[in-house]
């Protein structure tokens, strides 16, 4: 059986416009034409070297544009930093890109507009330092799951809002001695700070670290009852707690605390007479 041959022409088809978008094509006296194509000869040549180096000129254009945004977020997070660890306000942020684009007005005005594009409000600052914090937090959480042996350090005071803020600082030791050390958390105690209170904050912490128990080796304090109650302070504990994965944990009292309560009972000719 011969099959029957198929006759555009007589199936009645319409362009559609949505080829135009989709196919580059136009309709010509009925007659579908490719808007690229139609060209010919030399013209042909010339049309696609247009389209190509339109297209490279798009390509470097995008490039640049990320490589200046790259750019100004990389400063922002650079002078973040700094304002962080200055411990000055957020805010200031707005004024130092004031000064900073002030001087750049002089010494290169063509680039004024790479150093406008630098975010540095309040908001964002804030956003900047919380990012690079949780960062920090993720990389002591890796860290920590290959301590040969760790250590923490625990300090409670009060800040200007009358608030006692519990600071938790915990090093770490690798099986190649290196030795690092962090601020694992400061945490605000807004209710009481009992020896019971103390323990469920550090214990959750640690926790969250993911640490092994039985590479926790020492604990420095001061010597509050809430840090060395016999019974229910946060040392003993601790002591209790590390005891049920077999280790004897150790505890010490802060150096610098000692120092301090020397400093009071120590006459100034008493050191005068130790150092002649």
């Amino acid at each position: 059986m011969s099959s029957v041959k198929r006759k555009i022409g007589q199936e009645g088809r319409i362009f559609q416009e949505k080829w135009g978008y989709a196919y580059f094509f136009t309709s010509c006296n009925s007659v579908p034409i490719c808007l690229i194509y139609k060209f010919v000869g030399k013209l042909r040549e010339e049309k696609f070297e247009e389209f190509k180096k339109s297209l490279l000129h798009q390509t470097k254009l995008f490039d640049y544009i990320r490589k200046e945004n790259i750019e100004s977020v990389k400063c922002s997070y650079i002078i973040a930093e700094k304002i962080a660890r200055a411990s000055k306000q957020f805010s200031d942020g707005e004024f130092i890109k004031e000064c900073i684009v002030s001087a750049v007005e002089v010494i290169c005005p063509e680039k004024k507009q790479a150093f406008l594009n630098i975010s540095l409000s309040g908001n964002t600052i804030a956003q900047r330092i919380e990012e690079m914090a949780s960062n920090v937090k993720q990389q002591l959480h890796e860290k920590s799951k290959n301590f040969l042996n760790f250590f923490i350090a625990i300090d409670e005071s009060t800040d200007i809002t009358n608030t006692a803020q519990l600071a938790i600082f915990i090093r770490g030791v690798f099986d190649n001695f290196d030795v690092t050390e962090e601020l694992l958390d400061l945490i605000p105690m807004t209710d009481t700070t009992t020896g019971s209170d103390l323990y469920n904050c550090v214990e959750k912490y640690l926790n969250e670290l993911e640490v092994d128990w039985k590479t926790f080796s020492s604990i420095t304090t001061d010597d509050t009852p809430a840090m060395l109650g016999v019974k229910a302070g946060l040392v003993s504990r601790l002591k209790s707690k590390a005891l049920t994965y077999g280790v004897e944990l150790k505890s010490f009292h802060c150096i610098i605390h000692q120092e301090s309560l020397y400093s009071k009972k120590i006459e100034n000719g008493t050191c005068y007479e130790y150092s002649h």
